[in-house]
């Protein structure tokens, strides 16, 4: 029996945040510093390229953050394909990360 290795290097953190992905608009689910999962209705090919930019605003500021990556899965979902993709500069400083309860 074949056993699955947790292979993730950062924390990760479940949303439903828009992205935009190679110039189309898709739905982060999960992301970390260093990865994101993402919804798209394109096709997309374990291995290639993408760009990735997170807008959002905080204290009433608009920002952008964007980092390039590389496809490291992909999973049809009916109509859409879920996309794993590792990035090659973090989003974010993962000592920056808090989280409030």
């Amino acid at each position: 029996m074949q056993t699955s290795v947790d292979q993730r290097v950062a924390p990760r953190f479940d949303v439903r945040q828009s992205v935009v992905v190679d110039s189309s608009w898709a739905e982060a689910t999960n992301i970390s510093a260093r990865g994101v999962y993402f919804e798209t209705h394109f096709p997309m090919e374990v291995g290639s390229e993408v760009r990735v930019v997170v807008r959002f605003t905080s204290n009433g500021a608009r920002h952008e953050v964007a980092s390039t990556g590389r496809v490291v899965r992909v999973e049809q979902q009916g109509w859409r394909t879920g996309v794993a993709a590792e990035l090659a500069t973090p989003l974010f400083e993962e000592e920056t990360v808090r989280i409030q309860i």
